[in-house]
């Protein structure tokens, strides 16, 4: 009754009419349906499948509904086992003061991981107001590094060529900002400034 854009016919921004694919609707090969149901059955996950193969999530998961699969939020196959004596080192090396960035780089399991172990175990994280040592203050001060002048990431200048660099780290290797303002070096207020010329 209102009509949609698509056709001229009003302000709706409906592609599809009742549900229905529109004419446009890609319909997948029989070797990427079929390696969609074997990746699925051998226990990825929908978002795994879909960088895999290029695809939408959506897609996926439509794929499998098609072919009378119901995906279900599941474990993946290859679940991280933590032994209970790697938990309780960890715990340990925690409450002895080492940071969970550290414990993660010891162990070589992701920071959200050790602190999900860490709770589990009922440790009392510690906040900024922890009391730290005089020790633990003289390293930080001795290990930090502050820029002044003109290597300083406020004044640092970028070249030409430079920006370009930094355009292609964001738009094309699709890093984060952080990510970028550390490799380039350069302040996030200059980011902001060069990545808008």
């Amino acid at each position: 009754m209102i009509g949609r854009r698509c056709n001229n016919t009003g302000p709706l921004t409906n592609i599809v009419i009742d549900g229905k694919p529109p004419n446009n609707y890609k319909k997948l090969d029989d070797e990427i349906v079929k390696k969609i149901i074997l990746l699925y059955k051998n226990g990825e996950y929908l978002k795994h499948i879909a960088l895999k193969l290029n695809l939408n999530e959506l897609k996926i998961k439509s794929v499998l509904i098609e072919n009378n699969i119901i995906p279900i939020r599941k474990p993946p196959i290859n679940k991280l086992e933590i032994s209970e004596e790697i938990v309780n080192k960890m715990t340990i090396d925690y409450n002895n003061g080492l940071s969970i960035r550290t414990i993660k780089e010891k162990y070589s399991i992701s920071f959200n991981i050790v602190r999900a172990i860490l709770r589990k175990n009922n440790v009392v994280f510690r906040g900024y107001d922890y009391p730290k040592t005089r020790e633990h203050i003289n390293s930080v001060i001795k290990n930090r590094v502050i820029l002044t002048g003109e290597d300083s990431p406020l004044f640092k200048k970028l070249t030409d060529e430079d920006i370009s660099k930094l355009k292609k780290l964001r738009f094309e290797d699709h890093k984060s900002i952080r990510e970028i303002v550390k490799i380039m070096k350069i302040s996030q207020e200059k980011y902001y400034h060069y990545i808008n010329l």
